[in-house]
């Protein structure tokens, strides 16, 4: 599943300049979140299995020669990828679903530590820290009126994650048919 989302990725990195675009921004943050998606997937795959085929562009045909890339090469890659996205990305999210600094910070975090660069790591997570996030302290939501269920009950929710009102999410998306 994870090369499927690395390839849609692909098809965006590589298609990206097939578009005359009037608005330079906009290219490179959706360039910059099709390099996110794509690091987010090949984090968790060398992480899981060490060294991986690698894919870096989409593919336009059948291929049967993939061979394994190390696991510090696609580490040092997608680093580059993310300390290129974080100058693209914006704070805040413009509509639900899209990368924020957050969010790339915080994958940059795990990967800075990955990469034995723990100064680095140290600077994305207190970014994150920092940023406009913060632990929800009050309940809120759906069911913030029934005193039988708390706060954590309250983060858990599906209605209550995408919340406005909860400012502990770095990153949320939809990925139900039944929910808004």
């Amino acid at each position: 599943n994870a090369y499927t989302y690395i390839k849609n990725a692909n098809t965006i990195i590589t298609r990206i300049d097939d578009i005359e675009w009037t608005d330079p921004d906009t290219r490179n943050r959706i360039l910059s979140e099709a390099l996110w998606f794509r690091a987010y997937w090949y984090y968790r795959l060398v992480n899981s299995y060490g060294d991986v085929p690698w894919v870096g562009e989409e593919l336009k045909g059948p291929k049967l020669d993939y061979y394994s890339t190390s696991r510090s090469a696609i580490l040092d890659k997608i680093q580059k990828d993310l300390e290129y996205a974080l100058e693209w990305v914006p704070v805040t999210p413009a509509k639900l679903g899209n990368i924020t600094q957050g969010a790339v910070n915080h994958l940059l975090a795990k990967v800075y530590l990955s990469n034995g660069d723990f100064d680095k790591a140290i600077t994305a997570a207190s970014s994150v820290i920092d940023g406009p996030y913060a632990l929800m302290t009050n309940r809120f939501g759906s069911n913030a009126s029934n005193n039988y269920h708390n706060l954590m009950w309250d983060l858990h929710r599906c209605e209550n994650k995408n919340s406005p009102a909860n400012t502990e999410t770095i990153y949320a998306t939809v990925d139900r048919a039944d929910a808004a």
